[in-house]
This record gives structure tokens, C-alpha cells and sequence, in this order.
């Protein structure tokens, strides 16, 4: 059972190098033939390919500028709600004749006046002008 399985009418040497360099030149003749064939076909794909790509990107831009737009109105809308929100938030956490600031604080604080309520009773003024200390006489 351990003889290698051969026609009886063939001599094992015999079935080796040629046999197998014949099936090797046949398969790579194969391959060259269709790499022949198929060149021409493989371009014409890439080429309908690249014209799909072209005509989807001319078609794409317009749809980006609208979505941008888009993006931009529901941005803006977005931002009035959040002041609104703010707003309403610290009108009620700071009772209801405080007012709330309508723009944000400036980069330089060192002239910049301090919000109302933050500073000493005497010296913080109120809407008409007049400072507490001065109403409190």
C-alpha cells in the first residue's frame, strides 16, 4: 500500500518533469491569452468608471453649496435659541428686574465695566444713573 498510485502501464520516472513543464507552459500560454483579451475590456470598464465618477461630482457640487446653506440658516437658528435660553435663564436666576447681557463680554477686561451686582453696594450704578448709595439717602 505504500506504492504511489500510477497507470500500470506508465513507469513512474516517466510521469515527472516533462509532463509537468508541458501543463506549466499550456496554463501560462492561458493566462497570457486572456490578459490579451481582457486588457481592452478592463480599460473600457475604468473608462465608463471615470465618466460615473465625473458626472456624479458635477452633480454633487450644487448639492453641497445647498446643504452648506442649509447647515448655515439651522446654525444661526440654533445660536438665537441658545441666546434666548440664556437669557431666560439668568433673568430667572437673578430674579426679575435683572437684566441680561445682550452681547458677550469683551477681550479686554481691564476696561471692560463689571457686571451689575458684582461689585460693593456704594459704588455700583443703576439703570437711570444714579448710583445705590445715592438712592438709599
Amino acid at each position: 500500500m505504500t506504492e504511489p498510485l500510477v497507470p500500470h502501464d506508465q513507469d513512474p520516472e516517466a510521469n515527472g518533469a516533462g509532463t509537468t513543464d508541458a501543463l506549466m507552459d499550456k496554463v501560462t500560454a492561458a493566462v497570457d491569452e486572456f490578459a490579451k483579451r481582457a486588457a481592452p475590456v478592463v480599460r473600457e470598464v475604468g473608462a465608463r468608471a471615470a465618466e460615473v465618477a465625473a458626472a456624479a461630482g458635477v452633480k454633487a457640487g450644487p448639492v453641497a453649496h445647498r446643504v452648506a446653506d442649509a447647515t448655515e440658516d439651522v446654525g444661526q437658528r440654533l445660536a438665537r435659541k441658545a441666546s434666548d435660553v440664556a437669557s431666560d435663564l439668568r433673568r430667572s436666576a437673578g430674579g426679575e428686574g435683572a437684566a441680561a447681557p445682550t452681547t458677550a463680554p469683551s477681550a479686554d477686561a481691564s476696561t471692560a465695566e463689571p457686571p451689575t451686582g458684582t461689585v460693593a453696594p456704594e459704588t455700583a450704578t443703576t439703570e437711570s444713573g444714579t448710583t445705590e448709595s445715592d438712592s438709599a439717602a
